[in-house]
């Protein structure tokens, strides 16, 4: 699969923050856009956007407690855009180019980072696990509250201990 690079670099949160800051002032002023903005209406039109790729996958899981889940990942470069359904990320890209990838359909798509107290393989097999902890965690099994008093973690230790005997791992 080709990976589409940018070469225009991105810009300065400072740009962005004067850009939607100006576009605030002119919605407020009464000037109507004549059409829905889109990505190149804020880059002030200095070089055509490249391409953007829309990832479909199985599942997203973003981390985000706002939206935990979505469908999709749209990709401008070597950044990920946006996330949400492919239907969104096509009507977000407007007039844009934009093509969708689907080899990730079928699969279940995470954050890409390295957690630096988790070793990988302790991160494979804590995912389909139930977890005790004194966080929540939200695993492939579904969430799994946190647990923060002594006799508690001892109770939920118990069941799931109990659970592992009678041969159901849920």
């Amino acid at each position: 699969m080709d990976v589409i690079m940018r070469k225009t670099p991105l810009p300065s949160r400072r740009t962005l923050i004067k850009i939607l800051l100006s576009s605030n002032a002119l919605a407020l002023s009464g000037r109507a856009w004549a059409q829905a903005p889109s990505l190149q209406d804020f880059s002030g039109g200095i070089a055509p956007l490249p391409e953007a790729t829309i990832y479909v996958a199985r599942e997203v899981i973003t981390m985000d407690p706002a939206l935990p889940r979505a469908e999709a990942v749209a990709v401008v470069g070597d950044r990920i855009a946006a996330i949400g359904s492919c239907a969104e990320l096509e009507a977000l890209a407007a007039n844009q180019p934009f093509r969708i990838d689907k080899p990730l359909s079928d699969k279940v798509v995470i954050a890409g980072f390295v957690e630096q107290h988790v070793q990988p393989v302790l991160a494979g097999l804590t995912m389909p696990a139930k977890v005790i902890s004194i966080e929540p965690w939200d695993t492939t099994r579904g969430f799994s509250d946190q647990v923060r008093e002594p006799d508690a973690y001892r109770a939920r230790l118990a069941v799931g201990n109990a659970r592992t005997i009678e041969g159901d791992e849920t």
